[in-house]
């Protein structure tokens, strides 16, 4: 059947507002189940591309709860370990306490962190030895830097409040992750600096967040997670050491149950954004009673009609589904809530399968209406 595209074209364009509220509607609707639908692929992700060669071991009573830094020699030793590093939540405040400045900085060792993380990096060997011997270095993520608009050579001042003192470091390296369970918007800095500017101005001192073991054989991760926290179950410093994936997961978690709820929110949204389509659709129907008439005294068959006012309906949603999945892809790769939005191909096809449903919905109705209409009765009313 051939689609008599100028007269489809010509009814969007007679009743613009309209037309272009209803891609306005689409729009807004296939955005929000993208963004939705990005973070929750992004949790996925963060927990499939961790590494199965490591583990991790932080406080048992609670992530925010901190380790005391003399277990990493003691964890080292252990048979199986290849090489052992700590990360330690610096927190703090940079520029003001607003959430566009919040983003996460650790203090590492930066030696160990190189063989435990290295891989996951694209950094120069230059960039991680000025990193090593710069004690009042740091190194950022390529988001951060395009964030807060940062680059190599520029200083960066935090005050510490769960360490105090003001941290005030220099950029010697912009890293890119390979991996997306490694986010491109934190900064690291050295451990032993900040350590002594908390522990001389009386401060928390020689402790840290989680330790992060580098496996011989990744076999062992179950034997050797059960072993460390044997060996600490009955002291003060109880640990919960899980494979770094499970480390991930355990992260996630703590935001609830966010893609089941996300999930319902989205659908509510479609079936709302659905309601507004379909009732947009009729109006356009209702007002083109006595066109539908003419068009058919003209000689076009009902098959025909109906299916200008179907194409209508799908034209219009496609539109603002393809504009909205279009911003949507250009959030990969961003953070939304520490969780790093992913979108893959599948997501855009989610999105634009959604907005052709809702145009075919739409617009089934008014072209069901058109299809039955007879001339006569058509050019007697009046919409």
């Amino acid at each position: 059947m051939n689609i008599p595209w100028r007269l489809v074209l010509a009814h969007t364009k007679r009743r613009w507002l309209r037309s272009t509220l209803t891609i306005v509607s689409v729009f807004m609707t296939i955005l929000i189940f993208g963004i939705l639908r990005s973070f929750i692929v992004g949790i996925e992700t963060s927990v499939a591309e961790a590494s199965s060669t490591r583990l991790v071991s932080a406080s048992a009573l609670s992530l925010f709860a901190h380790l005391p830094k003399r277990l990493e020699g003691e964890i080292a030793q252990l048979p199986g370990v290849e090489a052992v590093t700590h990360w330690t939540w610096f927190g703090g405040v940079y520029i003001d306490s607003s959430p566009d400045h919040l983003w996460g900085r650790f203090g590492v060792d930066v030696p160990s962190m190189r063989k435990v993380y290295g891989p996951d990096l694209i950094l120069d060997d230059e960039v991680w030895k000025r990193f090593e011997e710069n004690r009042t270095s740091c190194i950022i993520g390529a988001d951060l830097a395009k964030d807060e608009k940062l680059k190599l050579g520029d200083r960066v001042k935090i005050v510490g409040n769960l360490f105090p003192g003001t941290v005030d470091v220099e950029i010697v390296g912009i890293y890119q992750s390979k991996v997306r369970s490694f986010d491109q918007k934190t900064m690291f800095m050295h451990w032993d600096y900040m350590n002594e500017l908390s522990k001389s101005a009386g401060g928390r001192q020689d402790i840290v967040s989680t330790f992060t073991m580098l496996l011989k054989d990744p076999g062992q991760a179950g034997g050797l997670a059960k072993s460390i926290d044997t060996n600490y179950a009955s002291s003060s410093n109880r640990t919960l050491t899980q494979t770094e994936k499970m480390f991930q997961a355990q992260f996630a978690s703590m935001w609830g149950n966010l893609p089941l709820f996300f999930s319902i929110l989205g659908g509510i949204v479609i079936v709302a954004c659905l309601m507004v389509t379909a009732n947009t659709m009729m109006l356009n129907a209702r007002e083109r009673v006595q066109e539908v008439g003419i068009l058919k005294t003209l000689g076009f068959t009902p098959g025909s009609v109906s299916t200008m006012a179907l194409v209508e309906g799908l034209l219009l949603c496609l539109v603002g589904g393809a504009l909205a999945m279009a911003v949507v892809r250009s959030f990969d790769g961003k953070m939304m809530m520490f969780t790093i939005l992913t979108v893959p191909w599948r997501t855009i096809a989610e999105g634009l399968a959604i907005a052709a449903g809702l145009g075919l919905l739409s617009g089934f109705i008014p072209a069901l209406l058109t299809h039955k209409l007879t001339i006569l009765d058509a050019i007697r009313r009046r919409a």
